[in-house]
């Protein structure tokens, strides 16, 4: 043998040796470390800024063309003017006078109109009547004789407790009836006993309420006699 071929054994050995404790020696690995994972959120790119809207110039009003002008309406003609409703004459009462004595003949019809009693155009409220003032002391007729019943005498010679104005008849006010009625009553002891229509106003319905009113009258006690009373129904 090669005197140089040992020690290179003893060297291949040696090494080996090393080789292999250093491979038994070798520290473990070190545990790999986790991945870490990175989630990334994106936010949503913010919208692009929005122009503003132009203004377009507003074309300016044009002027209306001006209204043809109306002819000016002819003028009305004036209205006549209306009647205004009458209305009727407040009732006058005739005054009272004494009993004064009257001749034998009979006066004609329509005497001492002048103081009629007069029909009311409204209807009468209430009763309807009348107070006359009080009565005065009765003067007696020459020679002591009362008034015969025959004899027809004036209302203003004769005197009056009471008057009873009449109604005015709605149906003759809304036509317009007008008259005068004259009457003549039977007064025995101051009452009406009876009367008659010595003239009619034309209209039966204010002989009626002419007649009505003055079967109401009283007279004073001492009259005895046959009395005119006329009634004018008149609008005002």
């Amino acid at each position: 043998m090669k005197p140089y071929a040992l020690p290179l054994l003893l060297s291949l050995g040696i090494h080996a040796l090393l080789m292999g404790a250093l491979g038994l020696w070798r520290p473990a690995p070190l545990p790999e470390a986790p991945e870490r994972v990175l989630v990334l959120r994106f936010a949503p790119a913010p919208p692009p800024p929005v122009a503003p809207p132009r203004r377009t110039p507003r074309a300016a009003p044009q002027a209306a063309p001006p209204e043809p002008r109306k002819a000016p309406a002819p003028a009305a003609a004036p209205k006549p003017p209306q009647a205004l409703p009458r209305r009727a004459a407040a009732p006058v009462p005739a005054p009272v006078a004494p009993l004064r004595p009257v001749s034998r003949t009979a006066e004609p019809p329509g005497a001492g109109e002048a103081e009629e009693v007069r029909g009311d155009a409204a209807p009468a409220s209430g009763s309807g009547t009348k107070e006359a003032p009080p009565p005065r002391e009765e003067a007696a007729a020459p020679g002591g004789e009362g008034l015969k019943d025959a004899e027809v005498v004036d209302v203003r010679g004769v005197e009056v407790l009471r008057r009873v104005v009449p109604d005015y008849p709605p149906s003759c006010r809304r036509r317009g009836q007008e008259g005068t009625t004259v009457l003549v009553a039977q007064v025995e002891g101051g009452a009406v006993r009876s009367l008659r229509v010595e003239r009619s106003s034309g209209f039966g319905a204010l002989d009626e309420a002419a007649a009505d009113a003055l079967k109401r009258w009283r007279f004073a006690r001492g009259v005895t006699a046959s009395v005119r009373v006329p009634v004018i129904f008149r609008l005002q």
